[in-house]
């Protein structure tokens, strides 16, 4: 028996042994398929994360609005969630098709398209922040023709842009030109800067050459027919460089205290409206109008200065005579013709009076030595050769 055991186990103990060793080949080899599950699962996280994890928020998330914070995340979680599945999805038909087969390319170009969204979104953030700092700088000063050119978009615009106003909900169907949806109506992202200011450049141009018209007059030299002429081009070409708002806002804004730069000139009398090249020509006659009036006002102070008018002892006599009274502080003076009264009311204010020597009613009062004389009809050399005080 004992031989007969001693026998058994020198079969037995190969076969336990060859059993054993398989075992713990098998249990090697689950082993390290679960490490290679667990690094592949790793490979695909970390491609999925990378499809879109690398883009980053260029804006400030606190200086988003609430209006489009709740949209925007939301957005940018599904965008990121699609880009993860299509990563996948594009990896696993790389392995099983290859890098050339429709499928890997079709599933790529729908992962590009998420990354595009996610970047165009990231974008429009950046934009509203910029476009709202921008609106509030430079809203007290937007063209009233901003008004006639785009009836309605200033009102929606406060919607999205106005801190204190924001009222809208976004749709993002297209990520890079959203719509906002406010009360007045939608507007599109790309239509919140199409507003534009009133034109102080062309206004500060046209100042500056009044002014040097006038001094130029006032020293002797008049403006010419040539020049004149170099004027009115240049305003139009001005006008047409500046495009439709530079036209609206001379149409429309008030560029000076006082006057318009093209009273009574409107677009939709010309053919071509807001284009029409008769237009700008015919702001551009108005404008000249005021050139000419600034050349002959410096020509009349270079006369005055250099060639003095005479007055007869008759007009010396009359202004000395008035002058007297009003150098006295005398509460009404008659100018001896018609309209040429003037009273003084209990604050010592001067202003235009009728003959019976009353206040004429609605009337300014006469503030400069120019106006009293102008009102007496005295010459304002005669006015200050006799003025006292």
């Amino acid at each position: 028996m004992a031989a007969f055991t001693a026998g058994f186990d020198k079969v037995l103990d190969p076969v336990l042994k060859r059993e054993e060793k398989e075992r713990e080949i098998a249990r090697k080899q689950k082993l390290q398929e679960e490490a290679d599950a667990k690094q592949e699962k790793k490979r695909l996280d970390i491609l999925a994360a990378n499809s879109i994890g690398r883009v980053g928020a260029n804006y400030n998330p606190e200086k988003v609005p609430n209006a489009m914070r709740a949209s925007l995340e939301n957005l940018l979680f599904t965008t990121k969630q699609n880009a993860g599945n299509l990563a996948l999805q594009a990896d696993a038909a790389r392995q099983q098709f290859g890098v050339n087969s429709p499928e890997y390319i079709d599933l790529q170009t729908q992962l590009s398209s998420q990354k595009n969204v996610f970047q165009a979104a990231n974008q429009i953030a950046t934009d509203q922040q910029e476009l709202t700092d921008e609106y509030v700088k430079n809203r007290q000063s937007v063209s009233n023709g901003v008004a006639i050119s785009r009836p309605g978009l200033l009102n929606k615009m406060q919607y999205v842009l106005d801190p204190n106003l924001r009222n809208y909900e976004m749709d993002w169907t297209d990520a890079s030109d959203p719509t906002y949806i406010t009360p007045e109506g939608s507007i599109k992202h790309s239509e919140l800067d199409d507003y534009y200011s009133k034109d102080s450049e062309f206004g500060s141009g046209f100042l500056k050459d009044a002014t040097n018209i006038y001094n130029r007059a006032a020293a002797g030299k008049p403006m010419s027919a040539p020049e004149r002429d170099a004027y009115r081009a240049s305003i139009i070409n001005s006008l047409e460089a500046g495009g439709e708002a530079r036209m609206q806002s001379v149409l429309h804004d008030n560029l000076f205290e006082g006057f318009s730069l093209s009273p009574g000139i409107e677009a939709a009398n010309y053919e071509q409206g807001i284009n029409d090249p008769k237009l700008r020509e015919a702001i551009a006659d108005n404008m000249l109008g005021h050139y000419d009036n600034m050349s002959t006002s410096g020509s009349a102070q270079y006369d005055e200065k250099n060639n003095p008018p005479t007055y007869t002892p008759e007009d010396e006599a009359r202004a000395k005579s008035l002058m007297t009274l009003v150098n006295s502080g005398a509460s009404n003076i008659n100018g001896g013709v018609g309209g040429t009264n003037i009273i003084m009311d209990k604050e010592g204010r001067y202003y235009p009076a009728n003959n019976e020597g009353r206040k004429i009613l609605g009337s300014n009062q006469l503030k400069s030595a120019e106006e009293i004389a102008n009102r007496l009809r005295i010459p304002v050399i005669l006015f200050n050769k006799y003025k006292t005080n």
